[in-house]
C-alpha cells in the first residue's frame, strides 16, 4: 500500500534544505544540515516508492537495553 506520509516527510526535508541554502549559502557550517536533509529526502522518497511497489520497508524502532 502506498503511504503518502513518506512523500510528505521527504518534501518537508527538501523544503528545509532549500531554506537553509537560501539563507545560509555562504556559511559552510550549514552545508552539513543541507546535506543531511537532502539525504533524508532521498531516503524517504525511495522508501515511499518501494512501499508503493509492494516492497515492505522495515520500520526501525528504538529499543532500550
Amino acid at each position: 500500500m502506498c503511504d503518502i506520509r513518506y512523500f510528505k516527510s521527504a518534501y518537508h526535508n527538501y523544503e528545509v534544505a532549500e531554506k537553509l541554502m537560501q539563507y545560509y549559502k555562504s556559511d559552510k557550517l550549514y552545508l552539513n544540515d543541507v546535506a543531511y536533509n537532502l539525504q533524508q529526502c532521498i531516503e524517504k522518497t525511495l522508501k515511499a516508492f518501494s512501499e508503493c511497489k509492494g516492497i515492505t520497508v522495515p520500520h526501525l524502532s528504538k529499543t532500550t537495553d
